[in-house]
This record gives C-alpha cells, sequence and structure tokens, in this order.
C-alpha cells in the first residue's frame, strides 16, 4: 500500500485550498495568497503554482500577477478525495489497513507491544486530507485485535479509549505481505483456497504469453491481436485503478495512457501506456494486482522489441 509522502500530503491539501478559492476551477484567482497557508511562504507558494502547471494539475494565466485556477484533472483528484472522505465504510478499511503497516514498521512481534499514539503523527494517519482522530485510531485497533492481525489491548475509562497498545501478530504479518493488508481478501483465501489470478495474453505471432498470480496454475492461451491484449490491459488496470495507490501526478496521467490502450490506435502511445503499466513491477505502492498487470504490460514490451 502507498503512504503518503510529505509532498504528497502538501500537493492535495493546496490543490484542495486552490480548488476552493477558484469556486471549484471555475474562476481564477490568486494562487499564490489561496495556498500560502499550505506551502508556507511567497515564494515557495509561486514556485508549487509552477511545478503543478507542468503537471497539467493547475492552469494559469499569465500576467505581471498570475492567477490560475484548478485544472480539470486537479479537480478529479479534489474531488474524488472529498468523495472518499464521506465513504465511512473505506475511510474505515484504509486506517485498519495502515494502522496494520505502521504496527508492522514498529513491533517486532506479538512479544513487542507498543503505544499506538504515534500512529496519530504519522503520514499513514492522513487519509484524503483528514487526518485520523484517537477515536478512530482506537476503533481500528479494536478491529485488528478481533481480527488477530495484532496483539495488545485498547484501554479505556469507562467508554472512553485513553490508550492503545498494538504488535504485529504473523496472521497480521501474513495479511500485509499477502494480500496487502485486505483482510477480506485474507479471511477468503483461507477458506477458499484460491490458485490466484492468471492473465493470458497473445503476440501478433501468435505465441502466447500467460502471467499467473501467487499459487496461480498457468496454461497459455493463444491469440493473434497484440493490439487486443493491450487493450485487456487497460481495461484490467482501469477496473482496478483505485486500488493502486497511485499519487497525484500518476492519476492525472492515467486515462491518457488507458484510453490509448483501450483504443489501441497509435502505436507510439500504446507503446509508452505499457511502459507506464509496465512500471507498476517495481512499485511495492501498487500491491499485488498492479505488479501483476505490470508484469504482462512488460511480456507485452518484450514481444514488440
Amino acid at each position: 500500500m502507498q503512504i503518503p509522502t510529505p509532498s504528497e500530503i502538501r500537493d492535495l491539501e493546496a490543490l484542495a485550498a486552490l480548488h476552493t478559492a477558484s469556486g471549484g476551477g471555475r474562476s481564477d484567482t490568486d494562487p499564490v495568497r489561496a495556498v500560502r497557508d499550505v506551502i508556507g511562504d511567497r515564494d515557495a507558494a509561486y514556485a508549487w503554482m509552477r511545478e503543478m502547471e507542468q503537471a497539467d494539475l493547475v492552469e494559469v494565466d499569465g500576467g505581471l500577477v498570475p492567477m490560475a485556477r484548478v485544472s480539470r484533472q486537479g479537480r478529479a483528484i479534489v474531488e474524488a478525495a472529498t468523495a472518499r472522505r464521506r465513504d465511512r465504510s473505506g475511510r474505515r478499511e484504509t486506517l485498519r489497513r495502515r494502522l496494520l503497516a505502521w504496527t508492522d514498521e514498529h513491533s517486532s512481534g506479538p512479544s513487542e507491544q507498543i503505544n499506538a499514539e504515534g500512529f496519530l503523527t504519522a503520514p499513514h494517519a492522513w487519509i484524503d486530507g483528514g487526518r485520523a482522530t484517537f477515536e478512530e485510531l482506537a476503533s481500528a485497533a479494536g478491529s485488528l485485535l478481533a481480527q488477530e492481525l495484532a496483539a495488545g489491548e485498547v484501554y479505556r475509562s469507562g467508554q472512553t479509549p485513553v490508550r492503545v497498545d498494538l504488535a504485529i501478530t504473523e496472521d497480521g504479518q501474513s495479511c500485509l505481505d499477502d494480500f496487502d493488508g485486505d483482510f477480506v481478501a485474507f479471511t477468503a483465501s483461507r477458506q477458499h483456497p484460491s490458485p490466484g489470478h492468471v492473465f493470458h495474453i497473445g503476440s501478433v505471432t501468435g505465441s502466447s504469453l500467460a502471467v499467473g498470480g501467487h499459487g496461480a496454475t498457468v496454461s497459455a492461451a493463444t491469440t493473434n491481436n497484440n493490439g487486443e491484449a493491450a487493450a485487456v490491459v487497460g481495461r484490467a488496470v482501469r477496473q482496478v485503478l483505485g486500488t493502486l495507490n497511485l499519487s497525484a501526478a500518476e492519476l492525472a496521467r492515467a486515462e491518457e495512457h488507458l484510453s490509448a490502450l483501450e483504443e489501441g490506435t497509435d502505436g507510439t502511445k500504446v507503446s509508452r501506456a505499457l511502459r507506464w503499466v509496465a512500471g507498476f513491477t517495481t512499485s511495492t505502492a501498487t500491491g499485488a494486482a498492479g505488479q501483476l498487470l505490470g508484469g504482462v504490460a512488460a511480456g507485452l514490451l518484450g514481444m514488440q522489441a
């Protein structure tokens, strides 16, 4: 899973501030004034504006006093984060996964319980523009304890949580390592062992590429259309896009790349898009699905070479 970096936290908070100041991107505003409280000073705010302009997240109207607004891509990122904040179930799930990852980083095993209050000041606790509260931390910890992904205790004074101690368990480590903290998938794998996902993609020469997930039994399936295979990759990435934990800049580029794969009419754009997907193989942030699809894309690029 991807834990937001300080720069990613800054970028989303500043984009949200500019989004508000520009009326949701409908009018130009002084970008430096709009984001100065987030960025820190006028020079840094101006440099940030130019950086976001290069990433196509901000549109700048040049002049002696530049005016700006969030772009269509920038609005999409801010509005998606706002929608996710309203999704209480999704927020709770993200918080549980992040807390499990943080506990794994700070605890060497069940015998080493640590005070989890430090989680609240870590980047892990920052979710889509809002930082987790202690009450949310206690609730997430209770869920991890009940699922035996963590050991420890939530101490209370009456009904009010006052301290949380946690340690990672063997099941918790397995859940992180094999399922990126997804407890539903982890539980399902134990109840109904699955051979994993298998992708069958063929080349223009009629040879075939078969890529399987952990435990998969792979058998080749042949097609005669490499463009069709690229389109399959594009559709598959689109289906799991929300789970890949991409940065704001990567999300802004995603639509262009996925459209190129799905349309398949421009060979140069298709190759560029496949290289983008192939980059998932070296990123732990994209999880098992991203790395699997990245391997498929890398295989297709090898066939095209």
